[in-house]
This record gives structure tokens, C-alpha cells and sequence, in this order.
């Protein structure tokens, strides 16, 4: 965030400095420009493969599951 805000601060720099009327449309346009040319897979976000997702969630549930037996387990052997 800080690089965009810097290179905005920038642009607007370099405008007010050449007098460039409308400064604000230069700045969208700089932006978008950067966008199109380091930035042109961002559109094309895709969902993780099925065997990722399984392997981050399926620890979580089965601890959510294990910790109540493993509770019940360790109160009923002191008793």
C-alpha cells in the first residue's frame, strides 16, 4: 500500500509541478497503465485444486472432532 501511495503522491507531484490541469485523470491513468503492464493475470484468480483444499481443512475438522473423545477419554481415567 505504501508504494502505491508514494508513486500516487508522485504522480501528483510531477502534475502540480507542470501545471497539468485535471492531474487526477494522470494519476487513474498512470495507475491503470501500471496495471495493464506488470499486473494482466490478476483477472484470472482461479480456485485451489480439490486435493489442496482438502489437506488444509480436513486436519481442523478432524481435530474438531478427536478433541471432545480425547476429553472424554482423559476425564474418565481419572475417575
Amino acid at each position: 500500500c505504501r508504494i502505491y501511495n508514494d508513486l500516487s503522491w508522485c504522480v501528483e507531484k510531477c502534475a502540480s509541478a507542470t501545471r497539468c490541469k485535471g492531474h487526477k485523470y494522470l494519476v487513474d491513468d498512470v495507475f491503470l497503465e501500471i496495471h495493464r503492464m506488470y499486473f494482466s493475470m490478476c483477472g484470472n484468480v482461479q480456485d485451489p485444486p480439490l486435493l489442496n483444499l482438502i489437506m488444509l481443512i480436513a486436519p481442523a475438522i478432524v481435530a474438531t472432532l478427536l478433541i471432545p473423545f480425547l476429553c472424554i477419554h482423559v476425564t474418565t481415567l481419572n475417575e
